[in-house]
């Protein structure tokens, strides 16, 4: 790892904070912009050798933290996006899932030691990190297994049954041949079988259908991120088809259509007016009224469908979203990571996008109970700050924020300061940066410049020593 940049990054300071977090300290590290809060999580991550959890406030932020660090760090760092809580049964994207799930995956598999995501994401209730773990499945040649039992297996960890693989979370059987395509793999796999006994592994082009290079074994990882337990299936069901239930609304004891109108007009001439002031209305009113109970009808249909898939131990596309209808033991990401330091950007941010982001929720919420499509119960998919924070209580937390009133409510141990300044960018102005450098240098001053890639890093190079600038490519 880079050390010598982490050090430049993050001052003189940093022996006082390593103490301090290894005492299980917290410390606020003021004088800090954002954009070096994923250093001083990388450095903590890799000269304390902890799990370090970063959390900013929304996906992207995460994301180029995790750019950030992975640069750093060069292995073991992960970002975990939000992803969406499907409250509408529509057509969207499974890309976010796919993210989750491959590091989710990794995880697990303890490849991670430094992870960084979003206030949506750490506000989520989760399924069982145990129960996803143990249905990670590692297969090579020569390994026994029926190849009929493995599909079964793959359709309960959540992937689709398919006539072939065409993307990820599906999978497909035809003769001794098992195709499946897991989430947290760049590419399918194909598994030969010789009657029980795994014949051969190899890459799967989706495309094309045909088998490339031998792989030597095969993760195969869940496709859901909550599994369910078969012995507490029936129960889950029977808790979905209540709240279903309930969703019903009674129409008998609706009006008939005219039971509240005036007296007829004894006038024959005002027939047409008295139709269309009183008559009207109450027709388009109970054809509307009649159109909604039935969407709304078919939408119960539909979830109650999926309320027999949890009784067969089946996850379903929008089972993140029923988590809290179907069980009341849940997870958060702190039991599935297990962080050993908690790293948070900018906490009255944090706290604010939890505010935010419960109130949005809500409105979800309501406007999908209305339309027969969530139950009252989903409410408590999302902890608040107060919730999340108070889970903190027995680990070394650091927040970086650049003003020391900026802390969202937490009480600090200890007080850094960094006193770091904030510097106007120079887009592609090399001679003005040169000059800066220049300065810099005489006052004795070590500067380290990071830049997007290799080949940016190497051009910059190029460029400041035609500006007579000495500068190390590292």
């Amino acid at each position: 790892m880079k050390k010598k940049l982490l050090r430049a990054a993050a001052g003189d300071q940093l022996t006082t904070l390593e103490e301090a977090v290894r005492g299980g300290k917290r410390i606020a590290l003021c004088g800090l912009r954002e954009a070096q809060a994923a250093f001083i999580a990388s450095w903590l991550a890799e000269e304390t050798g902890l799990r370090v959890l970063f959390v900013t406030a929304n996906d992207i932020r995460a994301v180029h933290a995790a750019d950030d660090a992975q640069q750093l760090l060069l292995s073991g760092t992960a970002c975990l996006p939000g992803g969406e809580l499907d409250l509408t049964r529509g057509a969207s994207s499974h890309e976010s899932s796919w993210q989750r799930l491959e590091t989710l995956t990794r995880m697990c598999a303890g490849h991670v030691r430094l992870l960084t995501t979003s206030m949506d994401a750490l506000m989520q209730r989760m399924g069982s990190a145990d129960s996803f773990r143990a249905s990670i499945l590692r297969l090579a040649p020569g390994d026994t297994i029926r190849p009929d039992s493995l599909i079964r297996r793959l359709v309960r960890m959540g992937y689709e049954r398919a006539d072939k693989v065409e993307g990820k979370g599906q999978c497909a059987l035809r003769g001794s041949i098992l195709d499946v395509y897991p989430p947290s793999a760049s590419q399918g796999l194909r598994i030969e079988f010789f009657d029980d006994e795994v014949d051969s592994i190899r890459a799967l082009d989706c495309i094309t259908q045909r088998s490339l290079d031998k792989q030597k074994e095969a993760l195969l990882s869940p496709a859901s991120e909550v599994l369910l337990d078969p012995e507490k299936a029936e129960d889950a069901a029977t808790r979905m088809r209540r709240s279903l239930h309930r969703m019903v609304k009674v129409t008998d004891a609706e009006p008939a259509l005219f039971a509240d109108l005036p007296p007829l007009p004894e006038d024959d001439e005002d027939d047409e007016a008295y139709f269309d002031a009183q008559v009207a209305p109450k027709v388009k009113a109970k054809t509307l009224s009649a159109s909604r109970e039935a969407e709304m009808g078919h939408r119960i249909s539909s979830l109650a469908s999926d309320a027999e898939l949890v009784a067969d131990g089946l996850p379903f596309r929008r089972i993140r979203a029923w988590l809290t209808v179907l069980t009341d033991e849940t997870s958060t990401l702190l039991d599935w990571y297990r962080p050993q330091v908690v790293v948070f950007s900018e906490p009255d941010g944090l706290r604010e996008r939890a505010r935010e982001r419960l109130a949005g929720f809500a409105e979800d919420l309501k406007g999908a109970m209305e339309r027969g499509e969530a139950v009252r119960e989903q409410e408590k998919l999302l902890m608040d700050w107060d919730e999340l924070t108070a889970g903190l209580t027995d680990l070394p937390v650091v927040a970086t924020c650049d003003l020391l009133r900026g802390l969202g409510g937490l009480q600090p141990d200890t007080v850094l300061d960094l006193h770091s300044k904030g510097l106007p960018g120079y887009g592609s102005q090399v001679k003005l940066l040169a000059e800066d450098l220049r300065t810099w240098r005489q006052k004795g001053m070590t500067v380290a410049l990071l830049t997007g890639g290799v080949s940016r890093g190497r051009r910059l190079l190029q460029s400041l020593a035609e500006q007579e600038v000495q500068a190390e490519f590292l």
